[in-house]
């Protein structure tokens, strides 16, 4: 587990290099949970001091294609939100463009392959789209197009460079806003990274959006567990209370208590103080699925000691039941495995929103799922003469 604090524990780190270690394991592990280059540069600042960074040389080529690749998105990106930040465009970035600007410590890499910008109206969001044109990028029609406008462009060396407009955040589904969180514009702050204003969400805001992205993943990764962490260190202050508070809500306690349980067992592990509020988290996660990571959300379903009674509409369970849905996938799989995820959402809506938000939200999460479905079958038909592959 690469540790954002290095200090201290450097003795530690070269005491368990010199036991031997399957080079090739640990970096194919830390592609999979997408931490390569934080691992990479951390392993080579500990072997330097030994002069005997020799393992990581034949790994150094995919580094630095890895590393060129990351600083070239995170220049036009940032060329990008400084643009619409001086045309007054109003915007909250989110996800990984946010933690690379103003969460992760500097000389850490936190590698991110689209940007993510949250646009409070149609009004702003014209505005941002038309700003991006004229910076060469075009709208990327596709199924998506319900709750968020994506802009692609292709950089140098065939880069492609993606930025994704929101309307609204998106829930345990894209295909509605549930559950929702809520106030994140009054809730903001105005600060500068890079010579860049723009709106901040507050750092409880964004473990729940990191929370709430690994749950649409399906699992997990150990990146997941670096950026709460990295939240955490940047703003001591961090209100876990608020965070825990939220379980008694059946569909937050579905996507908050697998990760944040996991943070607890990583703060354990190092060594580390655990906020009291992360003591109370009721979720129970067998030895054997730590320390193979990720780890799914399906997998602690029925083994994580949850209160109970929720199966049918808990987020967990619901994933459980989920059929692969793989980024990219042809036109006859679409067809094949997307009504049963439709079907499994309306079921959540009718069992989970009603219950926990009543009617009118659920009508809401209605309205926002028809549309989407138009948008996805419209987007479907005029796509499967040519039996392409397809992004949702």
């Amino acid at each position: 587990m690469p540790a954002l604090s290095w200090e201290g524990r450097a003795a530690n780190v070269e005491g368990d290099l010199s036991g031997g270690l399957d080079w090739g394991a640990l970096l194919s592990l830390a592609h999979r949970n997408r931490i390569f280059l934080q691992v990479y540069e951390r392993l080579q600042s500990v072997l330097s001091r030994q002069d005997n960074d020799s393992y990581l040389k034949s790994y150094r080529p995919a580094y630095l294609q890895m590393l060129s690749a990351q600083l070239a998105r995170r220049s036009e990106y940032k060329k990008a939100m400084k643009a619409l930040a001086r045309a007054g465009v109003s915007f909250l970035p989110f996800k990984g463009v946010l933690l690379d600007s103003v969460v992760y410590p500097p000389g850490v890499m936190r590698d991110y392959s689209d940007m993510d910008l949250l646009i409070p109206n149609r009004k702003e969001l014209a505005r941002a789209r038309d700003l991006l044109e004229r910076l060469g990028y075009r709208k990327l029609v596709s199924g998506s197009d319900a709750y968020h406008v994506k802009m692609v462009k292709e950089g140098r060396n065939r880069l492609e460079l993606s930025v994704e407009l929101h309307s609204r955040l998106p829930g345990v589904s894209h295909l509605f806003g549930y559950p929702a969180i809520d106030g994140l514009w009054e809730s903001a702050s105005r600060v500068e990274a890079g010579g860049i204003r723009f709106g901040m969400v507050p750092p409880e805001s964004m473990v729940l959006v990191t929370a709430m992205n690994a749950f649409r993943d399906g699992e997990v990764k150990l990146r997941d567990l670096c950026d709460i962490d990295a939240i955490s260190a940047r703003f001591p202050n961090l209100d876990w209370g608020a965070i825990s508070r939220r379980l008694s809500s059946p569909s937050w306690w579905g996507v908050i208590a697998l990760p944040v349980s996991l943070y607890r067992w990583l703060l354990e592990s190092l060594g580390r103080g655990v906020p009291s509020a992360l003591r109370e988290i009721p979720m129970r996660i067998p030895d054997e699925m730590k320390v193979s990571f990720p780890v799914r959300f399906s997998s602690v379903c029925g083994v994580s000691r949850c209160p109970g009674g929720w199966c049918r509409g808990c987020p967990i369970y619901m994933q459980r039941r989920l059929p692969p849905f793989p980024e990219l996938l042809t036109i006859n799989d679409a067809f094949r495995s997307f009504p049963e995820r439709v079907k499994l959402n309306v079921e959540f809506i009718s069992t989970a929103v009603v219950r926990e938000a009543g009617t009118p939200a659920a009508l809401k999460c209605y309205r926002e799922l028809s549309r989407y479905l138009m948008n996805v079958t419209f987007y479907l038909l005029r796509s499967a003469p040519q039996r392409e592959h397809v992004r949702l």
